[in-house]
């Protein structure tokens, strides 16, 4: 069983090599005949080698057939010496260390997270920079104009409930429900209008 698979294997290679000839063009009576024609050999008498080997171009077989089981292995060795240099490719999951400032807020204006009240059902994630991840968007050429607030665990309908409560008692020239889109798949709002001071601050004042 062996020899006549491994002889089909050597036909079919052989037939790639010749130009005019595709084998997958070809059906399986055809093959059956291109093997029955170049291997006129009966099931008692099979040699274990193919007799066109000699006619077939160097490196024609895979390494595998010419591995010989008494042949020594390489040999493996495990080393955790080394991963120091592995994980420093490894992003972080985490935002690097706050840097340390005698006073807060910096004359940037930034301040750290003061931590959330452990009754907070929701929890804003600063970014690696240590900003609050509120965005402006523009879509249609500038005509719409959206806040994004991105990076949000925990129970994001809440933080939108509260943030657009805020708005509608903190902003004066909104005298109307402000519509806002919640994404719980990307952990994602977005509020229509611009409100990116507002919104920060009110996370800011959360203790994110």
């Amino acid at each position: 069983m062996a020899a006549s698979s491994a002889c089909s294997a050597c036909i079919f290679r052989l037939a790639k090599c010749v130009r005019n000839i595709r084998t997958d063009k070809l059906t399986y009576i055809q093959k059956s005949q291109i093997l029955s024609r170049l291997h006129p050999h009966t099931a008692a008498s099979t040699p274990t080698q193919c007799r066109h080997f000699a006619d077939l171009p160097p490196n024609f077989y895979p390494s595998w057939e010419k591995v010989k089981e008494e042949e020594p292995r390489t040999g493996v060795e495990v080393s955790t010496a080394e991963w120091k240099y592995v994980e420093r490719l490894i992003p972080p999951l985490e935002p690097p260390p706050l840097p340390k400032h005698e006073s807060y807020p910096t004359p940037s204006g930034f301040m750290p997270p003061t931590g959330a009240s452990p009754d907070t059902p929701y929890h804003v994630r600063r970014t690696r920079f240590h900003s609050i991840p509120v965005f402006r968007e523009e879509e249609y050429g500038g005509t719409r104009q959206l806040t994004l607030i991105t990076r949000v665990d925990g129970d994001i309908w809440a933080l939108a409930k509260e943030v657009k409560d805020h708005l509608q008692e903190t902003v004066d020239h909104v005298d109307m429900e402000i519509p806002y889109q919640v994404n719980e798949y990307t952990r994602k709002i977005w509020f229509k209008g611009i409100f990116v001071d507002e919104i920060r601050d009110f996370i800011q004042n959360k203790g994110f």
